[in-house]
């Protein structure tokens, strides 16, 4: 497929008009919520920082250009890298920026009912929050899942709802806004990040050497802009190591910034 074919399927396909309203709908329901008068139908509630305003906001227009951009059909159709683009863009970028929009009166209804049961005891402490966040996206892009879910739509949407539930479960001890799910202390989220971040680093750097296309479905779909399978799965794992890497590093640092270094000494 070239990209004059490409480009030629239409507004409809590539640009995805429903999901855009979707958005558009979702960031003025919040808006009348935060800063409207629907902040009468929540207790205690309080008007939205400008900043957890901008978060929230431009989590939504991640969104859309996750799923209502080109990168949506080239993702679920033609080439894994923009898949692994779209999954960053969803996990590392949209979800973070949407929960730490969320003023702490809007997310407890939702959170107070979950953080009481004796399941979410068990599994909340960091360590087994990164590990699941691991566990489930290797669990998905294990080959005979994975290529499952390019074939039925229905499977691919259910995954990406995944996806978004485990990137929740993996942020909120970092982006809270309530004390119900306390952030951890800056020392702690270090070493939560630097743990969350390098679990799947072995996994990533095998593949990125292998000489064989790791995912049957790539081989059965048009090639488009000149990629190959081989060169498309390779581009796919570079996004995907940058796409980690960079932003649990910059939020590394920026956790390491605000540690006292005073008490390591005496």
């Amino acid at each position: 497929m070239t990209a004059q074919q490409f480009f030629g399927l239409g507004i409809v396909t590539l640009w995805h008009p429903v999901v855009l309203v979707e958005s558009l709908v979702i960031q003025a329901l919040y808006i009348w919520i935060v800063v409207g008068s629907g902040r009468r139908f929540f207790t205690h509630s309080q008007a939205a920082s400008p900043g957890q305003i901008t978060r929230f906001l431009a989590g939504m227009w991640i969104f859309y250009l996750a799923f209502g951009s080109p990168i949506d059909y080239l993702a679920d159709h033609l080439l894994f890298s923009n898949y692994m683009l779209q999954n960053i863009l969803e996990m590392i970028a949209m979800t973070p920026l949407l929960l730490s929009g969320l003023p702490a009166w809007l997310m407890e209804p939702i959170v107070q009912p979950i953080v009481q049961t004796k399941t979410y005891k068990l599994v909340s402490k960091p360590f087994i929050r990164a590990l699941t966040f691991n566990v489930v996206f290797v669990v998905f892009h294990l080959p005979p899942v994975f290529n499952q879910t390019l074939l039925h739509p229905g499977l691919h949407v259910f995954e990406h709802f995944v996806f978004f539930l485990i990137a929740i479960f993996l942020w909120m001890p970092i982006v809270s806004q309530t004390p119900l799910v306390a952030r951890l202390r800056p020392a702690a989220q270090v070493v939560y990040i630097f743990f969350a971040g390098n679990l799947l680093m072995p996994l990533i750097i095998l593949l990125l050497f292998t000489q064989y296309p790791f995912y049957s479905f790539y081989l059965q779909v048009p090639r488009v802009f000149g990629t190959t399978v081989l060169g498309d799965q390779q581009l796919g794992l570079i996004v995907m190591l940058v796409g980690m890497l960079i932003p649990f590093f910059s939020l590394g640092v920026y956790a390491y910034s605000r540690y006292d270094n005073a008490l390591l000494y005496r």
